[in-house]
């Protein structure tokens, strides 16, 4: 779908942001609130206010950008514009567990238990630690959430069984290849000068990211060591791996199309 296309199906469709968390998905809702001044925003990041209420919103509001599964999309009377950032799966998890450690303690007391609990143990040990540990808590909120939330696998339960496993890669490529636009962190410049492309828009791309841990080390170096080979943490963003590499050759193709 061309340039023109797209520009005239975001008057009239809905918007779906899908927001994998830490890939710059606060920046990019502030690029789509100033590129569709007119556009009604969903006062909300979470699925489950989405899903309370569902019909009554989608006649209400025209974007939604948050944290949702790639099936919510289902849920709409037409098929909305569908986008997304994908993310190095290494520095994603990096990223995420530093957003955990750096939780301001006055605001931890109104976390779920689960993610007080993750807290903690961020604070209890290293990251190389951390990431290798046996956990189901950490397996659950860290292990391949890019393929989970584009597979729609948004509960708790990770599937260890690598039939099953590769079932869910599988099923978030095939939903990453049907998503209208797909944005790389790692080359967020391109990813907006893109978007602007698709939408005819012009949003800025030179501004201060949002959401960035001050507290994080800025060099991801020795950092990466965490994933040897065999490694738990290698094993906890191997689809994601993939999914990120395919997420890749479909950002360059679009890149391609439409002269960038």
């Amino acid at each position: 779908m061309l340039r023109s296309q797209y520009e005239a199906l975001s008057r009239d469709k809905k918007i779906l942001f899908m927001h994998i968390p830490k890939t710059a998905g606060i920046s990019f809702t502030q690029i789509l609130k100033k590129s569709f001044p007119d556009k009604r925003f969903f006062p909300s990041h979470g699925p489950a206010r989405l899903l309370q209420d569902f019909h009554s919103n989608e006649r209400q509001y025209d974007i939604f950008s948050g944290h949702f599964f790639y099936d919510i999309a289902k849920n709409f009377s037409e098929k909305p514009i569908t986008l997304t950032f994908l993310r190095s799966p290494s520095a994603r998890v990096i990223s995420h567990y530093y957003f955990y450690k750096s939780y301001p303690d006055e605001l931890i007391s109104d976390l779920p238990n689960y993610d007080r609990e993750i807290v903690e143990l961020t604070r209890a040990f290293g990251l190389k630690d951390f990431l290798n540990m046996g956990d189901i808590r950490i397996e659950n909120a860290f292990s391949n959430l890019q393929t989970r939330m584009l597979a729609n696998n948004t509960g708790f339960s990770v599937p260890t069984e690598a039939s099953k496993l590769t079932q869910l890669s599988d099923l978030s490529i095939q939903n990453l290849r049907n998503t209208d636009f797909i944005g790389i962190v790692e080359h967020f410049d391109d990813s907006i000068k893109l978007f602007n492309k698709m939408f005819s828009v012009d949003a800025k791309i030179k501004q201060e990211p949002l959401n960035v841990n001050r507290k994080k080390p800025t060099k991801m170096g020795s950092q990466s060591e965490c994933f040897g080979e065999n490694s738990i943490a290698m094993h906890r963003i191997r689809c994601d791996q993939r999914l990120y590499e395919e997420g890749i050759r479909l950002f360059n193709a679009n890149l391609q199309r439409y002269g960038l």
